[in-house]
């Protein structure tokens, strides 16, 4: 199709002690504030005064949690609003 996306996450084990003797792994998926479709992420930089003092910030990504086709089956995923408005990707 042509709204399929193909999905790469990262996955994490977390070991949990459940007791004193007993530990096992438990799979986590991260969702981190990126654009599955077009890499868009959280960007970082200065706030600079008049002085020209530097100051850190960030510049989050406008992302959105749309159902969209990822291999042939309606899933969840973060979408920028970007690629919403551009037509890139189409809701189910």
């Amino acid at each position: 199709m042509k709204n399929e996306v193909k999905l790469n996450c990262i996955i994490m084990f977390d070991v949990i002690n459940l007791n004193r003797h007993e530990r096992t792994h438990v799979r986590r998926v991260c969702m981190s504030r990126r654009c599955v479709i077009t890499g868009r992420k959280t960007g970082t930089g200065n706030n600079r005064s008049h002085a020209m003092n530097a100051n850190k910030r960030k510049w989050k990504a406008n992302v959105q949690k749309v159902r969209i086709m990822v291999d042939g089956k309606p899933k969840r995923v973060y979408v920028s609003a970007r690629a919403l408005k551009s037509g890139k990707i189409k809701r189910v």
